[in-house]
């Protein structure tokens, strides 16, 4: 531990060698010590749809590197407009060889998303864009025209004949990836990975994994976000070991196939976002669960989006009879910023969890307040585990720990407007110090000196990464609370929506896992408005194969927004002005998943999200601690 609030993790044991100044350059071992070793395979609707060894891989590469050299100069931009799979594979690693800068994004396959599409394409100034052959014969033109496609020169991957070798001359220094940030507070903005950076943060995912080199991996995550890029793509490089890979919608349609490609191939380490973990709860039957073998799953990461404890305890009990171990579940943090990695919780104990004291945190006091810890284990599985301190239940919230920081990385705790640091237990913006943080934006000086140039006082000489996000040290591991933009201010008090909407899934069965709150301002004061999706068929899913043959009771909005009103009344004593039923998918979401508050405030206001109907019921009763009145209308802002 260090003063004022820091943590610094202890320097990696072992490693690929720390003369790797690129990753190419373990491409070019892996094909001299490995060539005909399995590097990825892709799976399509279950099935082996190809699998490339390093030889061909490091071959592919070149060619593409070839073409890039003909087409292009060093330093110029590529757009990655490819589905998942190994041509995506091949186009990123052949800009890396060819010392073009990459820019990981999907197919333009309809007008949504074309304005972040356009605007990155600008930003940029990409002259090349790396596809396939059928993403180029179904181009719509008029999405071409939109996005500002136009004027790109198109190269199809799997149409670039084979060549000859291209030797390796890549600066570490030199940005190898401009990874655009989701956008879920601001307008992307590309974040400038260097070849080094790569090399940094993926000893970092070794590291805080105990990763083996050799060891298998795998997963779902698109190509086109960190995530999925560089923990999962890029980290089997690292390792030199097999990778399986399927597309996000393989596993959206059928989420046991995410479980059955583990357990066919043997996977140690596969992740993703919190929402997935209860996909595969609610979406795979037990005589499913039955068929699987998740004893090799030893590293089971969850990031990207906040951890919900429940969401932990459900899949561990789920799939405990597949041989699924409770500690494997690795809560991680990270951002594009620091190029993805910067803790995760170790798989050698179940995930910390602490019960916290939302209202002293709303009071501004900003200091989490918990007894103090215990640990127990079992079989040697340590488990953190606080238990309210006087805590009042209505008012408590859990947090799931994401680990400590690991490799010389520092994590500090800084009070966002004083940039003091302050004291374990004191929640504040987390600042992050390490060789893995990113260069800055793209073309954005101002945004990149504020952002990865922060200093403090005690230590003017060294920079820091602030990441946006709020969070608190406790015992060394870090506790993600929210983010300092999403923080809604009703009559002086902070309340973060995580927890809010977190609260509002939790209060009837009917809500689906979505759900996004924000504040309007009236022109006298700020007032809480809830978004939740949910399912009108709920009543039904619950009935017996006998109760289904008599007629179905009709969905009931009334009493789901009267159990919504009053759940976040009387645990954070707060009353919810508009509360909006909307059918499913209508959240607006980044390209990685998480919840794009502000597009779904300024789409609400627009009108344009599709509610359910819902009865004008009379005013509930029910009534928050402080006496704020909850009523069961679904919008009562007149």
């Amino acid at each position: 531990m260090t003063g004022g609030g820091g943590v610094r993790g202890a320097q990696a044991a072992g490693g690929v060698g720390a003369a790797i100044g690129s990753l190419v350059e373990l491409l070019d071992r892996w094909a001299a010590e490995k060539p005909t070793a399995t590097a990825y395979l892709f799976l399509s609707a279950g099935r082996l749809e190809r699998s490339i060894s390093y030889a061909t891989l490091l071959s592919r590469a070149s060619a593409v590197a070839h073409r890039l050299r003909e087409e292009s100069r060093p330093g110029d931009r590529a757009l990655l407009l490819l589905p998942s799979g190994i041509d995506y594979i091949e186009g990123l690693l052949g800009c890396f060889l060819a010392g073009i800068v990459s820019v990981p994004l999907f197919p333009p396959g309809s007008k949504r998303g074309l304005e972040r599409l356009a605007g990155i394409v600008a930003d940029c100034e990409a002259s090349i864009a790396l596809t396939s052959q059928s993403v180029i014969d179904g181009l719509d033109d008029d999405i071409v025209a939109v996005a500002g496609l136009a004027r790109l020169r198109w190269i199809a991957v799997d149409q670039i004949p084979d060549a000859g070798g291209v030797g390796l001359s890549v600066g570490s220094d030199e940005t190898a990836i401009l990874q655009y940030t989701s956008g879920s507070t601001r307008a992307p903005r590309g974040v400038m990975v260097s070849h080094r950076n790569l090399v940094e943060n993926s000893a970092l995912f070794q590291t805080g994994f105990v990763h083996g080199l050799g060891a298998v991996t795998g997963g779902w995550l698109p190509f086109h976000h960190d995530m999925g890029l560089i923990g999962v793509v890029l980290q089997a490089l690292w390792l030199g070991g097999p990778c399986i890979l399927m597309s996000p919608m393989d596993f959206l349609r059928r989420p046991l196939r995410w479980l059955q490609a583990i357990s066919d191939y043997r996977i140690h380490t596969s992740g993703a976002p919190n929402f997935a973990y209860d996909l595969c709860v609610d979406r795979i039957a037990p005589e499913q669960r039955r068929t699987l073998d998740l004893s090799c799953w030893r590293v089971a990461f969850n990031g990207s989006e906040p951890v919900r404890a429940e969401t932990l305890r459900r899949f561990a009990a789920a799939f405990a009879e597949a041989g699924f171990r409770e500690q494997a579940l690795c809560p991680a943090y990270g951002l594009a910023e620091a190029t993805l990695y910067v803790t995760s919780s170790p798989a050698t104990r179940p995930a910390a969890v602490v019960s916290v004291d939302l209202a002293a945190m709303q009071r501004g006091s900003m200091r989490v307040r918990s007894a103090q810890s215990t640990v127990h284990g079992d079989g040697g599985a340590a488990h953190m585990d606080r238990a309210g301190d006087g805590i009042d239940p209505r008012v408590a919230r859990n947090l799931v720990g994401c680990g400590r920081p690991c490799s010389g990385l520092e994590v500090r705790i800084v009070e966002p407007e004083s940039l003091e640091p302050l004291v374990p237990g004191q929640v504040g913006e987390i600042w992050v110090s390490h060789a893995s943080v990113a260069g800055g934006y793209w073309n954005d000086p101002e945004a990149s000196a504020a952002t990865f140039g922060a200093t403090l006082a005690a230590e003017p000489e060294r920079t820091w990464l602030r990441t946006g996000d709020l969070g608190v040290l406790l015992d060394g591991e870090l506790f993600v609370t929210g983010r300092i933009k999403d923080a809604i201010i009703i009559e002086g008090r902070n309340h973060y929506p995580h927890d809010l909407e977190a609260t509002a899934v939790d209060s009837h069965a009917a809500v689906r896992n979505a759900c996004v709150a924000f504040s309007t301002d009236d022109g006298r004061q700020e007032r809480l408005t809830l978004l939740a999706e949910v399912d009108v068929r709920w009543n039904v899913r619950k009935q017996t194969a006998a109760q289904r043959s008599m007629p179905a009771q009709p969905f009931d909005a009334g009493e789901v927004a009267a159990a919504v009103r009053r759940a976040v009344a009387e645990e954070h004593d707060l009353r919810i002005h508009t509360l909006g039923l909307l059918r499913p998918a209508q959240i607006l979401r980044t390209t990685s998943g998480k919840v794009r508050r502000a597009a779904c405030r300024a789409a609400w206001l627009a009108g344009v999200l599709e509610q359910i109907e819902a009865p004008q019921a009379e005013t509930s009763e029910a009534r928050a601690p402080g006496g704020a009145a909850s009523t069961a209308v679904i919008d009562d802002s007149t």
